[in-house]
């Protein structure tokens, strides 16, 4: 009686070879992950001093730069930017509905109720038209005579 030979021991000749070629690539890549390369071990040293400018870097990219703005015109979005609460801003945007202007850090101040620190912070950035600053500063020259 003949032998009975199992599945793979049948297949073809193509089959085997093609099997062979595939565990060929699996242990290649075995081996390709377990080594490590010496220039590799050299770029994974810990640099403080890099570090340090990265660190540096990432605060100077999270913190956003504040451009002169007339506060006349904050919207909601620019006021959330700015950390003015929601009562602050329609404060604001109900002085400016009755049609007037906000010339001074002062009236700003008393009409959206801003606290000190905030307005310490962000009066610096305040830009009023020309003519305003051309008003106020007219006012404290004291005048000859």
């Amino acid at each position: 009686m003949p032998k009975k030979r199992s599945f793979a021991f049948r297949s073809f000749r193509t089959q085997r070879v093609a099997f062979f070629l595939f565990l060929v690539l699996i242990g290649f890549q075995i081996y390709l992950e377990n080594t490590v390369p010496e220039e590799a071990i050299d770029i994974l040293v810990f640099d403080a001093a890099l570090q340090e400018q990265i660190d540096s870097a990432k605060l100077q990219k999270q913190q956003p730069r504040i451009f002169p703005f007339n506060p006349n015109y904050i919207s909601l979005s620019k006021g959330y930017q700015l950390g003015l609460s929601l009562e602050e801003i329609e404060r604001l945007h109900r002085y400016r509905d009755t049609g007037k202007f906000i010339n001074s850090v002062t009236a700003f101040e008393q009409i959206t109720q801003v606290t000190p620190s905030w307005l310490k912070q962000y009066s610096p950035y305040f830009k009023f038209p020309d003519w305003v600053t051309a008003e106020v500063e007219k006012r404290k020259k004291p005048k000859n005579r």
